[in-house]
């Protein structure tokens, strides 16, 4: 394995599109950027408890958000290629320490991210039936013919 990572899908959400919408889409900016500031949060409690000789495998944890339908969710990631080592001085090797982190990261983020996101989806929602959004494809379209 070159680097370690670890995704983390919301399939609540997705069932919530599914429910509002009729069926599925891609998340709007605005509702990316809730899953973007969770994302940052738990890469940060990772770096942050991260075991640390030269910085190097603590600097490349980085995070991907995926707003497409079916793969709503983020990937915490780290390529450098020992990161799957890494772990604290004094504990065993080979344990999957960075498991860990990123599983304490998403548990103290989880309420808030699915609370938050679920509100922007509402209001995403509310909003396009207001302004007929979802009837846009729905309706036929009507041609004129015109005589010549």
């Amino acid at each position: 394995m070159a680097g370690v990572d670890a995704t983390i899908r919301l399939p609540s959400i997705e069932a919530l599109v599914l429910q509002l919408h009729g069926r599925s889409r891609a998340l709007t900016p605005s509702e990316e950027d809730v899953i973007d500031r969770y994302a940052a949060d738990v890469r940060d409690y990772v770096v942050a408890r991260w075991p640390v000789d030269t910085g190097t495998s603590a600097d490349a944890w980085q995070y991907e958000v995926s707003v497409s339908p079916g793969t709503y969710g983020f990937t915490i990631l780290n390529e450098i290629d020992y990161a799957e080592w890494v772990h604290p001085a004094g504990t065993p090797p080979g344990m999957d320490y960075w498991q860990g982190l990123i599983g304490e990261g998403w548990a103290m983020v989880r309420a808030s991210l699915l609370a938050d996101l679920e509100a922007e989806v509402r209001a995403t929602e509310a909003l396009m039936a207001t302004r007929g959004v979802r009837r846009a494809f729905t309706s036929p379209v009507r041609v004129a013919r015109v005589a010549a």
